[in-house]
């Protein structure tokens, strides 16, 4: 279970960022897309969907829950792509610094 879940003033706010990240949070999406590959992300949550779909343990004891979360990654895949794009184009912007 997270621990975010214990703290409610949490919801809705960034928690991991620090103040600069907030304030340019398109150096944190440059800095992920400079660890990861499109090709990356999809390969590791392609192997993330094998494990909830072959598995009955908790959270993924049925199949409702595996649903959920199958709707969950392919939601945060087009998200990740999405910023994927932002991210490129942050070359054509002067005023964001660079990570």
């Amino acid at each position: 279970m997270s621990a975010f879940l214990n703290h409610p003033e949490f919801y809705n706010h960034p928690v991991c960022l620090t103040d600069d990240e907030i304030k340019f949070p398109i150096t944190v999406i440059d800095r992920f897309f400079t660890d990861y590959h499109l090709s990356d992300i999809r390969t590791i949550h392609d192997e993330i969907e094998e494990v909830c779909l072959t598995t009955d343990a908790p959270p993924f004891a049925n199949g409702r829950q595996r649903s959920d979360f199958l709707f969950y990654l392919n939601n945060l895949i087009r998200l990740v792509e999405a910023a994927f794009l932002v991210a490129e184009l942050k070359s054509q912007r002067k005023d964001i610094p660079k990570s």
